[in-house]
């Protein structure tokens, strides 16, 4: 595991914090998103990189081997079927089929255009009309959505659905990820290499991503391999992930820092990425999947946080906890961390093995952040 570079806390009279060194840590270098699976699959193996639960409840597993495995599946079918080079967008939910679909694109097929998954259906025919898109990846939740688009739509050539739903015979235009996936499956047995061969140009536009346009309309921002390779190199030498780390993702992966942190990066440490049910289920996926590490929002933080000192209420622990806060604070400052031991209580409802929560986008307000 990456070593810390000369890292110094200390204090000085006034109370502040005085940080000396370098205080990074060894980076781990990265070049093009092709070679992130890659990697993954020959460093981690059979490791599990990806949990979710299915509609009945049940824990699903998927290793990095078998990410790359689909993900060249995948590219193999859309290069076979004449995408190579062409826009494809993804509207869906967090889920592992966004992510490896997301990879069969950019890595040897075409340039891949996430769109926000709470856009209209009047937004969403805008992009793709704009980002000249040819293909789509949608989720069962999209699909009376997508049959309507398809009605006036010529531009798109191919919907592919990513759940096992019947498309609907009278289109030939609409598939479904699985089918998808077999044929490229056939194709790479009899030997095509079309994609597994692909070079990547690390500063060719593989990635258009539309912004959320709160101010004005949505401007098109194009990224490269070297772009977002550059970016997942960075945050290596400044969070220190472990393989046997589990992180929970929650933030919509069409934005660049769930995409970046919550995805690319995690996958680069070997961290097992859990993906959650919704908002009102964070607490719950914490627990069941065993997450430490938590990448979010403020106000994700926030009604946690809030969530906890209500409890505390209830419970009549509020004196208490506010004297062994003053305790553990005061023991820190001389280096001694006891707060796994004065807070057991908490933490084994909020989450036992949590460790680390990253937060971004917006400032994260000074009780939060001492709270924590």
């Amino acid at each position: 595991m990456s070593a810390i570079k000369d890292f110094v806390v200390e204090y000085n009279q006034n109370g502040r914090r005085i940080v000396k060194g370098t205080g990074y840590y060894e980076k781990k270098p990265l070049d093009d998103l092709k070679q992130l699976v890659k990697n993954c699959a020959r460093e981690y193996g059979n490791k599990v990189g990806f949990k979710f639960k299915t509609a009945d409840g049940t824990i699903v597993e998927k290793t990095y081997v078998q990410l790359d495995h689909e993900v060249d599946c995948l590219g193999t079918a859309l290069v076979a079927r004449g995408f190579k080079g062409k826009r494809i967008s993804i509207i869906s939910e967090n889920r592992y089929e966004w992510g490896f679909c997301f990879f069969a694109i950019i890595n040897g097929a075409g340039i891949g255009v996430p769109l926000d998954k709470y856009l209209p259906k009047e937004e969403i025919e805008n992009l793709i009309r704009r980002g000249q898109v040819e293909a789509i990846f949608y989720s069962a939740a999209y699909h009376d959505m997508m049959r309507g688009i398809a009605e006036t739509n010529t531009q798109l050539k191919l919907y592919i659905c990513i759940d096992d739903m019947v498309p609907g015979e009278d289109d030939p235009r609409f598939t479904t990820l699985s089918s998808l996936i077999e044929e490229g499956r056939k194709l790479l047995e009899k030997g095509d290499r079309s994609f597994i061969d692909a070079e990547i140009d690390r500063n060719a536009m593989s990635i258009l991503l539309f912004t959320s346009g709160t101010t004005s309309t949505s401007k098109g921002v194009m990224l490269s391999h070297a772009n977002i390779a550059a970016n997942v190199t960075s945050i290596s030498g400044v969070l220190k992930l472990r393989p046997d780390d589990v992180h929970l993702s929650l933030l919509p992966l069409h934005h660049t820092f769930e995409n970046t942190v919550g995805l690319m990066y995690m996958m680069h440490a070997g961290v097992c990425i859990a993906y959650c049910q919704g908002i009102r289920y964070i607490a719950d996926n914490i627990r069941e999947f065993g997450v430490s590490i938590l990448v979010a929002v403020p106000a994700i933080f926030e009604a946690i946080y809030s969530k906890v000192q209500e409890g505390i209420r209830k419970a009549g622990k509020e004196g208490l906890v506010k004297a062994m806060t003053k305790v553990s604070r005061a023991l820190r400052k001389i280096g001694i961390d006891v707060r796994r031991v004065l807070f057991k209580s908490i933490l084994e409802k909020l989450g036992p093995r949590l460790r680390m929560v990253v937060s971004g986008a917006a400032p994260m307000p000074a009780d939060i952040i001492m709270g924590y």
